[in-house]
């Protein structure tokens, strides 16, 4: 779920009530032109890592696996997105000075980078991205694994997925290999001491392993395999615990030479995460742990000879609007999700924050309470926008459809509690039924994760009502052959302009007639999306990303835009045979039809079609990334909008506009936080241009 927000540092909690406010009305009145509002939620997506700041007390640092670098400075009231200088929005692993509080590294999964200023803007640290080093910080292992000299700032340890462990004496600028696994593995977390800061330890899939010198030499210590964490009681480095994953918490009070079992009071089938250790007291110590899903906070008072548990999260219903009836209500007490990482405030040992899945969790005591703290941090992967006269209408993966008020205040239109038959990902949204400017039904293409036999469906959902499954007439089966990641998604949704009542569905999937599995395509529905029926004829690629489009000049004819073998442009007339009418770039992701019968295809560039095909013209000259969001800002195509995409985490993307029908192009990508959205629409009524991607902004482009 990513460039993001607009906050500023202030310390004081006057200050801080302040700017919150001062936040909130920004989002509210995104009205300067030229300037993009960030418009999203928090909440939804997966949190890696987290960290305080040393010496700020209420700024905590998190990490996501999409959407970048995230800061708090009011003890997580609320977050921004600080991802500017950054290279890869996938951060796994974060450290702080504490020789230079305000310089924090991110590890990514492609290389470290490094920031001076809390994090406002970074800078890669370009030998651990290629070369010999080459860093990569990876989900379910390195959440840990950076660590610095707390005496001497400019000496730093860094280990990752190549199971190696690298030391830089230079700040980062520079990197010498110390360790490397004998087998396979990787280095999930390294540890300094803080009385001895030449005593390294190092949690890895082999075990933990100790130098005492610095890095130079190291050690395997006689403990349990796959090591996720380690942590040092204050005081020296002769106590220390370890988490051993299926293995629980071992202690050892003799440096790692011997290693004790102390897991009463956690579940049998526990995968214990990580531990940590209260600076100022080795009696207090806190771990997090996993069975499947279920995520869950431990505390022992008596250095870890017993364990109290806690799983109950207070929810943020207004920084997280999704699933608001879990639990009971908008801000009832729900169940942790998956932990991955655990913090401590070095200034006060009471405050605690855990990174996990959907909510990351929150403690002012101890982790006797635990809530969710999220407005901001936001983590959401957009797969459509819509509009109507009063709303507007978001579709995301994992967490369903949202309608808001142009304001930034959500609502979840479907799901509003998990449900086995239809939580998943949401696609495309359908508006039906238009009265005086405002949808009365929506229908949704979904993916459900745990729908058993899986398959794709539609949902039907009017307000305040459950909606209707809708299967009749579509595939009964996930297609998996020539899908564009590897199982059939139904990404392809066009609604006839005059006729809500006949829409097209579009899955990306190829028949398999040795198994009688007719594939995914095209299919049309004739009665507002209560039933479906397979298109007689079909293209001869049916890998797609968006690209369905119908001509509202004249609905019948339809256009297929296709990926891969016998991709581009494919057109139908009156439901007859695909022509395939333009083959010049074979990876088509999005089309858009002009009110006129003008067709805007996206590949590598943009092309344009006067004649519904028949010749194409050229409208951009950029070299790599690829097309996925197009919007116009009229009905002629003058004011156009595309945004580039790199697939992955790296930070590389733009949003181009051009006033003058794609004759030239600038760049107004400065300013949004996660820069390659792949959806782009153009809102009328306000003069707005919504971006969606990893999160939601907008942006007020005026008339020129």
């Amino acid at each position: 779920m990513r460039a993001r927000l607009i906050l500023l540092l202030l310390v004081s909690s006057a200050s801080m009530l302040a700017a919150g406010n001062a936040r909130a009305e920004e989002k509210s009145n995104p009205e300067k032109t030229g300037e993009w509002a960030w418009m999203g939620w928090g909440g939804g997506g997966y949190y890696w890592t987290c960290a305080f700041h040393p010496a700020k007390d209420g700024t905590i640092y998190a990490g996501g696996d999409v959407g970048g670098f995230y800061k708090t400075v009011d003890h997580g009231a609320h977050w921004k997105i600080c991802n500017e200088g950054l290279t890869n929005y996938g951060i796994f692993s974060i450290a702080v000075d504490k020789k230079n509080p305000d310089t924090v590294y991110a590890g990514t999964s492609h290389g470290i980078c490094k920031s001076i200023d809390a994090g406002e803007h970074w800078t890669l640290l370009k030998a651990t991205a290629q070369g010999p080093v080459a860093l990569v910080f990876g989900k379910q292992g390195s959440v840990r694994a950076i660590a610095i000299d707390p005496k001497d700032g400019r000496t730093v340890y860094a280990g990752g997925v190549s199971g190696a462990i690298f030391l830089s004496k230079d700040g980062g600028e520079t990197w010498a290999k110390t360790y490397a696994l004998a087998e396979k593995g990787l280095i999930a977390a390294i540890t300094i001491s803080e009385t001895e800061p030449e005593v390294v330890f190092a949690a890895t899939t082999a075990g933990i392993i100790k130098s005492e010198d610095g890095g130079e030499h190291w050690t395997a210590l006689p403990s349990p395999k796959n090591a996720a964490s380690v942590a040092l009681a204050p005081g020296g480095a002769k106590v220390l615990f370890g988490a051993f994953g299926k293995d629980g918490v071992q202690k050892s009070e003799d440096g790692g030479q011997t290693w004790t079992l102390c897991n009463q009071g956690i579940p049998e089938h526990c995968v214990m995460r990580e531990v940590a250790v209260d600076a100022k007291d080795a009696e207090k110590v806190y771990g997090i742990g996993n069975v499947n899903w279920d995520g869950y906070f431990f505390a022992s008072e008596d250095g870890g000879k017993t364990w109290r548990t806690n799983r109950s999260l207070k929810k943020d219903g207004a920084g997280d609007p999704t699933l608001p009836e879990d639990g009971g209500g908008p801000d009832a007490n729900v169940p942790l999700s998956a932990t991955k990482n655990i913090a401590t405030n070095p200034l006060n040992a009471q405050e605690l924050f855990i990174a996990a899945n959907w909510r990351n969790a929150y403690s002012s005591d101890g982790g006797k309470t635990l809530e969710e703290r999220i407005q901001g941090c936001d983590i959401t992967c957009v797969t459509d926008i819509r509009f109507d006269a009063q709303h507007v209408y978001v579709s995301a993966m994992d967490e369903g459809t949202y309608k808001g008020d142009r304001r930034g205040k959500w609502e979840a239109v479907w799901p509003k509690k998990y449900d086995a038959e239809t939580s998943g990902h949401h696609w495309r949204i359908g508006l039906l039924n238009v009265s005086d400017g405002v949808a009365g039904r929506l229908l949704l293409a979904n993916s459900p994760w745990n729908l058993n036999p899986q398959r794709n469906q539609v949902l039907l959902c009017e307000s305040g009502h459950k909606p209707s499954v809708v299967r009749e007439g579509l595939p009964d089966y996930l297609p998996r052959v020539n899908c564009m990641w590897g199982q059939s998604y139904p990404r392809g949704l066009a609604v006839h302009p005059k006729s809500r009542d006949v829409m097209y569905l579009g899955m990306d999937g190829d028949p398999e007639p040795a198994k009688k599995l007719e594939g995914g395509g095209i299919f049309k529905s004739s009665d507002g999306g209560k039933s479906w029926k397979r298109m007689e004829h079909q293209p001869a690629c049916r890998r797609i990303f968006n690209a369905l489009a119908l001509d509202p000049a004249e609905p019948a004819r339809l256009y297929w835009g296709a990926c891969g073998t016998g991709g581009g442009v494919y057109r139908s007339e009156n439901e007859g045979e695909w022509k395939l009418v333009f083959k010049d770039e074979t990876w088509i992701f999005n089309m858009e039809i002009l009110p006129d019968g003008t067709v805007l295809a996206a590949g590598k560039n943009l092309w344009k079609s006067k004649d519904h095909g028949e010749t194409w013209e050229k409208l951009s000259d950029f070299d790599g990334m690829q097309i996925v969001g197009i919007a116009s800002g009229d009905a002629e195509g003058k004011t156009l909008w595309v945004s580039r995409v790199t697939w992955g985490e790296d930070a590389l993307g733009s949003v181009m506009e051009s006033r003058d029908g794609g004759k030239s192009w600038k760049d107004i990508t400065g300013g949004m936080a996660y820069q390659k959205p792949l959806v782009l629409r153009y809102d009328e009524q306000e003069g707005m241009l919504w971006a969606g991607g990893v999160g939601l902004y907008k942006r007020k482009v005026g008339k020129e």
